[in-house]
């Protein structure tokens, strides 16, 4: 299957790291993000970093106090079910679109036969990567570029990054694998009502899951 991900800027990647770090609480609520401490810890300049630091605060992840600096906000439980609300609505309108417009299946085809065989081999970072293969396949078939571009805003967002470092990453491969199967095919068939539940479903099972590995980590704690 060709891969449709783009590779990420700097400004990206960094995003990435802090995006992850205010997920797990490595960055506590009330924290100052200080630009050059975080350059020189991931070896960057200041320019990429102030640019990530604004990507999190489009997000709602960190605010700005004016002659003070940028300061993560306090991530709640409710902040993750407007997130996961939003993201099901967006994803299922995207898919009911391919599932009445597909003409050509040959790449979903390819799609699944890919994943197949990395599931089979249980190569975690492939599969991964069919993760964001899929995502993107979603993203630009969807016939909408403003639903793509915020499609795909939501799926940076998402707090599955943080599950490579829990103990129930090995857990969730086998539900992720067998939901991405399940609604490809869906979408093959052109069954649009199935593949929305699908959606649905898969994105409540995620949101229990991080909601459990928060549990953990102690992150909704006073």
């Amino acid at each position: 299957m060709k891969d449709l991900a783009k590779p990420l800027t700097n400004r990206e990647r960094i995003a990435q790291i802090l995006r992850k770090g205010i997920y797990s609480g490595t960055f506590h609520p009330g924290q100052e993000l200080v630009q050059n401490t975080i350059a020189t810890q991931l070896g960057v300049s200041r320019m990429p970093v102030r640019e990530a630091i604004y990507i999190l605060l489009k997000e709602g992840l960190v605010e700005h106090i004016p002659n003070r600096g940028f300061f993560v906000k306090n991530i709640t439980r409710a902040f993750f079910e407007d997130y996961f609300f939003i993201r099901t609505l967006f994803e299922q309108k995207a898919v009911s679109y391919i599932c009445k417009t597909l003409e050509d299946s040959s790449v979903l085809q390819e799609f699944l036969v890919g994943e197949q065989n990395a599931y089979e081999r249980q190569d975690v970072p492939a599969l991964s990567q069919y993760t964001n293969r899929l995502q993107n396949y979603i993203g630009s078939h969807c016939g909408s570029p403003r639903l793509s571009t915020y499609l795909q805003q939501l799926w940076d967002m998402s707090p599955r990054r943080i599950s490579a470092d829990s103990g129930q990453q090995v857990l969730f491969i086998d539900s992720t694998f067998q939901y991405h199967q399940s609604l490809v095919k869906a979408i093959l068939k052109n069954e649009e009502e199935t593949a929305c539940r699908l959606i649905a479903n898969h994105l409540e099972l995620s949101k229990t899951h991080y909601f459990s590995i928060r549990d953990e980590l102690h992150l909704d704690e006073e």
